[in-house]
């Protein structure tokens, strides 16, 4: 007990096992950040014609919260043009963190359809995952016998930003148009 009489709150604790519902915690700014599961407020769709070799920005937010996931369609405007080399970029905070090929994106999810289309020589046509992990990838891609030209994947990110985020789509080797359509599950931080 404290001198005046109230309990010593200043004694360890240790918390082996805890569930919480909902938690308030005040941020050093003294602004309420949810801990909670669910923060997904609100989603944002872009869909654009990406210029050779360029980058351009699809989705933006400003504030504080995070990015849930993020699920893209995109399609070479040109049969016999590839797009696995293309990249999604995603800036948190102004800085580029994430740059990665949507061919990296296809071995990271597994590998499944790079392994199909490569190695077991496909013929030109829609092939789809089996399975994907719980980090996402390709879903999707039309094979054109060569190269894929369609990619329709997901990625489930779950990254904080503390004041802003731009997800973009780099067109690298400077083909016709790149049709790109992107989602995003990203909520602020009440």
């Amino acid at each position: 007990m404290s001198p005046q009489g109230l309990p010593d709150f200043t004694r360890p604790i240790d918390i082996r096992i805890q569930t919480v519902e909902n938690l308030t915690v005040l941020a050093p700014e003294a602004k309420a950040v949810s801990i909670a599961q669910n923060i997904v407020v609100g989603s944002a769709t872009g869909a654009v014609n990406v210029a050779p070799n360029s980058e351009t920005t699809l989705i933006s937010a400003t504030g504080r919260g995070r990015i849930k996931t993020i699920g893209f369609a995109i399609h070479d405007t040109t049969s016999g043009n590839y797009v696995e080399n293309d990249s999604l970029r995603i800036y948190i905070d102004g800085a580029l963190k994430f740059n990665l090929k949507f061919l990296e994106i296809m071995i990271l999810g597994g590998a499944e359809l790079y392994g199909k289309a490569y190695f077991e020589k496909l013929p030109a046509g829609w092939y789809w995952a089996n399975v994907l992990p719980p980090t996402g990838g390709i879903v999707g891609v039309y094979w054109n016998g060569l190269n894929f030209e369609k990619i329709y994947g997901v990625l489930n990110i779950d990254c904080e930003y503390t004041t802003s985020f731009d997800i973009k789509y780099y067109e690298s080797l400077g083909k016709t148009t790149t049709y790109v359509r992107v989602a995003a599950l990203f909520g602020g931080y009440a």
